[in-house]
């Protein structure tokens, strides 16, 4: 069942069509105006066609059964937020509440997890904008247990960022302060992938180099890891010499697996041997600054 609680109506151009669990968008515009909620009451799937938009500006609250089935190069857009709860207790593994595009594997062993959605880009310290797509998760609980994330972005919401540049970023609020976390970016699915480790709130995207001021081209030319393609040993160098003092491993959902001692070398080859790996992709990290993308076979 669909309903609307509102000080304004909602004004629709489109065509919906509703059956008993499942509802479609085929075509034109639905705009859900400031004050203005549109609830999902029960299992239902809303589907938006090719060619319809959402513009979002009040509340769509997809409930506990709702879910939201979204086209690439057409996301809800506006200044509302969408909201899905996860009503079954934990732990989760590779959830997307309400369709909304944030998978979650967690320890939280609570029920009733909530997940928003927002399109609105936040700003950084440093005056640089995220994407347009945030997500707040919360829990009625207090609870610290961490959050693998996947993030999932659509192309028209990068807000002029050049995509390989993105990072995961995380806030106890929509203001900030943001920090990023160790994270892996996937353009074929996009995604970014990354650990949040709760309470924190807020999550979202941002141009890693230009919030932490890194020259991008400088970065590539100084660090140095190989083989690409590794079994047990890693090779790694500054080519300006300058001293490595940290090496860290990051896996596929942006945890740390391995971390080197405390170390101060001064310029040279540094050969690292981690302990045993499951295959697949890694982030090498050096300094706390340069990454490299490595696989493990």
């Amino acid at each position: 069942m669909l309903s609307f609680r509102s000080i304004a109506a909602a004004a629709m151009c489109s065509t919906l069509v509703a059956t008993a669990q499942d509802m479609a968008l085929s075509g034109g515009t639905l705009t859900v105006m400031p004050g203005t909620t549109m609830e999902v009451v029960g299992p239902l799937t809303w589907q938006l066609g090719t060619g319809a938009q959402v513009v979002n500006h009040g509340l769509i609250d997809l409930g506990t059964e709702g879910v939201l089935v979204e086209q690439d190069g057409a996301p809800v857009t506006g200044t509302g937020t969408e909201k899905a709860t996860w009503a079954l207790p934990g732990p989760l593994t590779n959830v997307v509440p309400g369709g909304l595009g944030a998978t979650l594997s967690t320890d939280y062993a609570g029920a009733d997890l909530v997940v928003e959605r927002g399109h609105t880009p936040v700003q950084a310290s440093n005056g640089v904008w995220s994407i347009a797509r945030w997500y707040r998760i919360t829990t009625p609980q207090s609870n610290t247990d961490a959050v693998v994330v996947d993030l999932h972005y659509d192309v028209t919401e990068l807000n002029g960022i050049t995509e390989p540049t993105l990072g995961l970023f995380v806030a106890p609020q929509y203001t900030g302060p943001w920090t990023g976390v160790a994270s892996v970016l996937n353009m074929g699915s996009q995604t970014i992938s990354g650990t949040d480790q709760a309470p924190v709130a807020f999550i979202t995207a941002f141009d890693a180099d230009a919030v932490n001021g890194i020259d991008r081209n400088e970065a590539i030319i100084e660090l140095r890891a190989w083989p690409s393609v590794f079994t047990d040993r890693i090779l790694v160098s500054l080519e300006d010499g300058r001293p490595i003092t940290s090496v860290e491993l990051f896996d596929a959902q942006g945890r740390s697996v391995w971390r080197s001692a405390p170390l101060a070398r001064n310029g040279g080859i540094l050969t690292i041997q981690p302990p045993s790996l499951a295959t697949g992709p890694y982030v090498l990290r050096v300094n706390e600054l340069w990454g490299a993308k490595l696989i493990k076979e």
